[in-house]
């Protein structure tokens, strides 16, 4: 905010009050062991958020993070990949032309190998060099 600029945040309560004094508009979702419904509230806050024309919002989707620590397979985290990309496009659908998104992890998938199983081998080599997805898109007009 020192810049001018309206920042906005949708993240984790505890994490969201790092941010009270430093921007203006916050929404802080209380962790739940339901990790997809929680994701589902952060997508519904960033939404809100979007209305108040931010010129930045940081965003904290935790799904795939949480499903690479418990799941027993590569089928379930592909079905948490596909859910965080929903409410990705959810974000992304109510956004304004010429928004740009830096979607990225905070580090690699790690937690339990059970779910290398049925992986392919470009996925397993991938998560062996500690790869982090970074992906810059601009919402165009279609």
């Amino acid at each position: 905010y020192r810049a001018g600029m309206k920042a906005s945040a949708v993240i984790e309560s505890e994490g969201a009050e790092s941010f009270r004094g430093r921007i203006k508009d916050f929404y802080g979702v209380t962790d739940s062991k339901d990790i997809l419904d929680y994701d589902l509230q952060i997508t519904n806050y960033s939404v809100r958020a979007l209305k108040e024309k931010p010129d930045i919002l940081a965003v904290h989707l935790r799904a795939l993070d949480r499903f690479s620590h418990r799941a027993e397979s590569w089928e379930e985290l592909k079905k948490a990949a596909k859910i965080v990309d929903e409410n990705l496009g959810e974000i992304y659908q109510n956004a304004d032309y010429g928004t740009i998104f830096f979607i990225c992890g905070d580090h690699a998938i790690h937690g339990g190998k059970k779910w290398l199983k049925g992986a392919e081998a470009d996925d397993i080599r991938n998560h062996r060099q500690n790869l982090v997805a970074l992906i810059v898109a601009c919402k165009q007009e279609a």
